[in-house]
């Protein structure tokens, strides 16, 4: 068996993964020390840029976090199987973004966040109470800069 790694650059390829990840880990600056928090979370791919969008309550830490600096990390992860490496260790086949850019609220985009939010976990036209809007604020990433890997088995020759 051969291990092989590739760097992921490719604005689809990165899009791809994104889209098959399931879970958004933002890194917030607060307090001088970056906390982070997992999100679920809706991407796009607009205009030669990522755009991701997640929903969390209204008045908490991370709002204030974000008002203070809207400079964020992101990092999503998907496996794909575990294997064991011959006589060595144990590792896996996977996939991995990571990236920086700008949050702010976009709560003028609810509709479309929460197309996009609910298409990623496959509820397609689910219906949303409109009791959400008044509770919850819409997020919206704009990546700067996004790459990945991509670890993989290979069968030996």
């Amino acid at each position: 068996m051969e291990i092989v790694n590739y760097q992921i650059d490719d604005l689809n390829e990165i899009y791809q993964v994104l889209n098959v990840s399931e879970i958004l880990y933002l890194a917030v600056n607060r307090e001088g020390y970056p906390h982070m928090y997992s999100v679920l979370f809706g991407v796009e791919k607009r205009d030669g840029q990522i755009i991701l969008y997640f929903m969390d309550d209204k008045k908490n830490e991370k709002e204030k976090a974000l008002e203070k600096n809207p400079q964020v990390a992101i990092r999503t992860e998907v496996v794909y199987e575990y294997y064991e490496y011959p006589e060595t260790a144990l590792s896996s086949s996977y996939e991995c973004v990571y990236g920086h850019g700008t949050c702010t609220l976009a709560n003028n985009e609810f509709s479309h966040a929460m197309d996009l939010i609910l298409l990623h976990y496959g509820f397609e036209g689910y219906w949303v109470d409109p009791v959400v809007r008044e509770t919850k604020n819409i997020y919206k990433i704009v990546l700067d800069e996004a790459a990945g890997k991509r670890h993989v088995k290979t069968p030996q020759k």
